[in-house]
């Protein structure tokens, strides 16, 4: 201190001369202040200017103070500086979004629909079936549904449930403006509406929930179809939702009498509102609750059962498929390739068999009227390119190696025949598997017949990955039941596949 005391008092011309004056060193300001009031002899200066050098000596004081004031305390001097940037740096958001091919269309993708909150509920219908009588099976009854992650970001976890009962909006509702009625998109509600549901309009990321007043008019029947539905309170719009908007009964799916599957009468001479209680079909909506539907899932040549006869197998059923993942589940194919001739130990269907095959089964080709059934010599997963059967000599009636002629297992449809009004039909699938309870958690598969249901297990629907399913539907004909009731009827339904990250 010091030191830096006598540097602060040299750097001026009056500090100096206090500093050489003093003697070089002065312990603290109050030294220095003492100094300036000693006397100093001096011989050149007469005695009456002591005044003045008193004056002087305290503006040296002064002086000395302001510079250590000044460099110690408020100095503008530059000192040494560092200094490093860490700029340029970017955070983006990835993808989460799917896609849903039926067949062999072209693929659907969540992120283009209407709304803008990542759902599409207007992918292909995999089915439009026509003409079906109990006991048939035609080509148009399963359909293939591939399932994919079209984004960036693994899906956690994929559910696969009935869609609620659902319509499209015809008429805008106008942000502000009280709404009274909701008025539907031809064919209407896609199920039973009924007085005190809750109603829920989507779009754009936006929603907003109603409550039916009354029961819904212009309906195809009274299980569905609902056109106009009275809402109570007339509450104001809390957006301006446009004609295609989603509409939702988030209270539907729970029993037969209001699923997302509903009977349309397509023929006048039969009613099926006469059928008596004493029957074994649904009172309502009979159709659905008639057909029966399997889900089975092909992927990484790896089977297994989601719904339908043989998702929950048992040994000690009558019939059993067995315990590697297969639905009992019929194919209609048509024998291909080089066809079959002389003694043949398998028949050849390059597009890949649409149904599972056991061990024994009975497998009818056909072609014209002219009819020939073989065993099968062993399990014939669906997707196979060729049904192996036990020796047999082909009939000599075929023409053209019987190429094109069509293949069925009549073996599965007997079995699905015995299940009638079972646990399989298309009401149950909606009132086990919706949206409030029951949604199917499509886990992976880890060897046929079994899932990796561990803490640990693999994303369900990996980003890039993709998920192969089959969906069927078969009209049974059971022993000994009129089914005249069923006559022109057509049922409507929808399936939804759900991804969360």
């Amino acid at each position: 201190m010091r030191l830096l005391k006598r540097l602060l008092l040299v750097l001026t011309p009056m500090g100096a001369a206090a500093f050489v004056a003093g003697g070089g060193t002065f312990g603290s300001f109050a030294e220095l202040a003492e100094w300036s009031r000693e006397p100093r002899p001096r011989t050149d200066v007469p005695e009456k200017h002591d005044g003045l050098r008193t004056t002087k000596r305290l503006l040296l004081a002064v002086m000395a103070i302001g510079a250590a004031a000044y460099f110690g305390l408020g100095g503008t001097f530059a000192n040494f500086q560092a200094e490093t940037s860490n700029n340029g740096s970017s955070i983006s958001s990835g993808t989460l979004t799917m896609s849903n091919t039926v067949n062999s269309n072209s693929a659907c993708f969540s992120y283009t629909a209407l709304s803008a909150d990542n759902i599409n509920a207007n992918c292909d219908a995999p089915f439009a079936i026509t003409n079906v009588s109990p006991g048939g099976y035609q080509s148009t009854q399963v359909a293939k549904i591939t399932v994919a992650n079209s984004g960036s970001i693994n899906g956690s976890n994929l559910y696969l449930y009935a869609s609620q009962i659902n319509g499209k909006l015809a008429t805008q509702l106008t942000s502000g403006n009280p709404v009274s009625s909701l008025s539907i998109s031809s064919p209407g509600m896609e199920g039973t509406v009924s007085n005190a549901d809750s109603i829920t309009v989507s779009y754009g990321g936006k929603s907003q929930t109603f409550t039916v007043s009354g029961t819904p008019t212009n309906a195809a029947n009274s299980n569905g179809g609902a056109t106009t539905i009275n809402v109570s309170g007339s509450p104001n719009a809390n957006f301006t939702y446009p004609v295609g908007s989603t509409v939702t009964d988030t209270s539907g799916n729970t029993a037969t009498t209001n699923t997302d599957c509903y009977d349309t009468r397509t023929s006048s001479t039969f009613n099926f509102n006469s059928i008596t209680a004493s029957t074994t079909l649904q009172a309502y909506n009979p159709f659905c609750g008639a057909v029966l539907m399997w889900v089975q899932e092909l992927t990484g040549g790896k089977t297994y059962c989601w719904f339908g006869k043989g998702s929950s197998w048992s040994s000690g059923s009558s019939y059993t498929e067995d315990s590697n993942g297969r639905c009992v589940a019929p194919l209609y194919n048509v024998v291909g390739g080089g066809g079959i001739s002389g003694t043949i130990t398998s028949i050849p269907v390059p597009a890949g068999t649409n149904g599972n095959i056991s061990n024994l089964d009975q497998i009818v080709v056909t072609q014209g009227t002219t009819t020939q059934t073989f065993t099968a010599n062993g399990a014939t997963p669906i997707g196979s390119t060729s049904i192996t059967v036990s020796s047999q000599a082909v009939s000599g009636s075929f023409t053209g190696s019987a190429v094109g002629a069509s293949i069925t297992d009549t073996t599965a449809q007997t079995s699905l025949d015995s299940n009638a009004y079972g646990t399989d039909s298309i009401t149950n699938f909606d009132t086990g598997h919706h949206l409030s309870s029951g949604k199917l958690e499509l886990y992976p598969i880890s060897t046929n017949g079994n899932l990796d249901t561990s803490p640990t297990h693999a994303a369900e629907l990996g980003a890039g990955a993709s998920r192969v399913f089959y969906v069927g539907l078969y009209l049974p004909k059971p022993n000994g039941l009129n089914q005249n009731g069923l006559q022109g009827l057509t049922s409507a339904f929808g399936l939804t596949w759900h991804m969360d990250q």
